[in-house]
C-alpha cells in the first residue's frame, strides 16, 4: 500500500506573509490616535506625549507588550513640509493615557467618569 504525506514547505516569502498578516491584524485593533487626544482643551502635545510615556511605562511593569496597544507613526504634513509624529493606541491603552493627565478639566472629569464604568 503507498502512503502519501503533506508536506509543509516554508517559504521565505509564506513565512513574510504571515509576520504581515500578524501586524496588520494588531494594526486593526488600535483604533484611537493621539490627534483623539487634543480633542480635549488646555492639553498641550508635550503633555500628551507625557502621558503617552507613562502609560507605556505601566505596560512594561506589568509585563504587558506596549507594541499590543501602542505604534507610534510618521505623518508627513504637505502644507508645512515637516513629519509629525502620531500615535495609534488600542482601547484599553488610550484610556491609561487619559488617566495619565495631570491637569483635571470638565472633559477629563467626564472621560474618567465613563472609564469608571468599563
Amino acid at each position: 500500500m503507498k502512503n502519501h504525506a503533506i508536506v509543509p514547505y516554508a517559504t521565505e516569502n509564506y513565512l513574510s506573509f504571515l509576520k504581515e498578516l500578524k501586524e496588520s491584524i494588531l494594526y486593526s485593533k488600535l483604533q484611537y490616535t493621539s490627534f483623539d487626544l487634543q480633542l480635549i482643551n488646555d492639553i498641550s502635545n508635550d503633555e500628551i506625549d507625557e502621558s503617552i510615556k507613562n502609560a507605556i511605562s505601566i505596560c512594561h511593569l506589568v509585563g504587558i507588550e506596549s507594541k499590543y496597544h501602542f505604534k507610534k507613526i510618521y505623518v508627513f504634513d504637505v502644507d508645512y513640509k515637516i513629519i509629525n509624529t502620531e500615535w495609534r493606541m488600542s482601547k484599553k491603552g488610550f484610556n491609561l493615557v487619559v488617566m495619565q493627565f495631570q491637569k483635571l478639566n470638565q472633559k477629563k472629569a467626564i472621560w474618567l467618569w465613563k472609564l469608571a464604568d468599563n
